[in-house]
């Protein structure tokens, strides 16, 4: 769902199909995560005809009610200095996004379990989810930063973020898809709005620290949006 609403902010105006055949899925399946999309409050609008489609409204027009029910989200601009990490990583094509809800989180458990196996972790307490996305597909690390190149077990692969801007934003509470859905589309919403462009040559980060609680009230972890181009 999240890789769906990177692609609508770019692309404003589009068809079931063109989704469909972009992330190589059926035509019921994209049909059913639009309507999924709609339930959480993503102002898409259906235009009937031949030249018809979806179309992405502007938010502020849509009335009271339509508005998301997604949690506020508030961004904060900072540099991140390019850092190596150490983990597991898993690649799939965009239909296999159903699939990874249940693989990343065996992944996480993995890393905790072997974690011993890397040498140089900057901090144990904090672990680093990074995610690409590109036009076939997408690849998500299970990391921990490490201080240097470091030589790892066969089956970890050490991975390098260049430096450059980002936007930090938190999650708070639940852990479902839904929640974290609605917590994207904020972040979208909040950069459409402040004028920032994603720059699609870096990866997204997660960082899960010791506020990151499963299950707890207030559990929390922050997300982080590269950007390249900021207007005035």
């Amino acid at each position: 769902m999240i890789q769906i609403l990177m692609y609508i902010h770019v692309n404003p105006k589009f068809t079931i199909r063109r989704l469909a055949d972009h992330f190589q899925v059926s035509y019921r399946t994209i049909q059913r995560d639009l309507q999924e999309l709609i339930e959480m409050g993503v102002p898409l609008y259906s235009e009937p005809g031949v030249n018809g489609g979806y179309r992405l409204i502007n938010q502020g027009a849509l009335p009271r009610q339509y508005t998301p029910s997604a949690q506020k989200v508030f961004g904060n601009l900072e540099y991140l200095d390019s850092f190596y990490a150490a983990g597991f990583c898993v690649e799939a094509p965009y239909d296999a996004r159903e699939e990874m809800h249940l693989i990343v989180p065996k992944m996480w458990i993995e890393l905790k379990k072997r974690v011993n196996e890397i040498s140089q972790i900057r901090d144990t307490k904090t672990k680093i989810g990074i995610s690409w996305m590109k036009e076939e597909g997408f690849t998500y690390y299970v990391t921990f930063e490490v201080k240097q190149e470091v030589t790892l077990p066969s089956d970890m692969v050490l991975t390098r973020v260049e430096s450059g801007s980002y936007i930090r934003f938190t999650h708070r509470g639940a852990l479902d898809k839904t929640a974290i859905d609605r917590t994207y589309y904020s972040i979208y919403d909040w950069l459409k709005q402040h004028a920032y462009e994603i720059d699609h040559n870096r990866p997204w980060l997660e960082m899960f620290d010791q506020r990151y609680s499963p299950g707890a009230p207030d559990n929390a972890y922050d997300i982080l949006a590269p950007v390249t181009v900021i207007n005035p």
